[in-house]
């Protein structure tokens, strides 16, 4: 699955989108990590992260979208309507220092909501 919106364009997250539908599985990717990230995708394309998955049809019943911290309370209401999963990753946050998500707000306007790890289990 491709990473995020500032380090994967939208013809390759077009592409992943086209492959995830033709093999009926879910949609993932990092979304709304930092506050850099946020910038970037605005300064690049003009919409945040969760706006520009959108414009590409990439929010929905499928997409499982990593972190979201960094949301306005249009994303979340775009995340619940539209059934998306957000995988909270709450140790990574605190590693990066990059906030907390508002899981609160998330889970009272309906959005769907797991815990995440940011990255593979290693073996202990």
């Amino acid at each position: 699955m491709p990473h995020s919106t500032y380090t994967v364009s939208p013809e390759h997250l077009l592409v992943a989108r086209d492959l995830a539908e033709n093999y009926n599985l879910p949609f993932c990717t990092h979304a709304c990590e930092t506050n850099t990230e946020v910038n970037t995708v605005k300064n690049r394309y003009g919409l945040n992260p969760i706006e520009q998955l959108h414009r590409l049809n990439l929010v929905h019943d499928h997409s499982i979208l990593a972190h979201c911290v960094h949301l306005s309370e249009k994303d979340i209401e775009l995340l619940a309507n539209q059934q998306s999963l957000v995988a909270h990753c709450s140790l990574s946050n605190l590693k990066l220092g990059s906030g907390i998500a508002p899981l609160p707000e998330m889970q009272q306007a309906g959005v769907c909501l797991a815990l995440g790890t940011d990255g593979p289990v290693g073996k202990r």
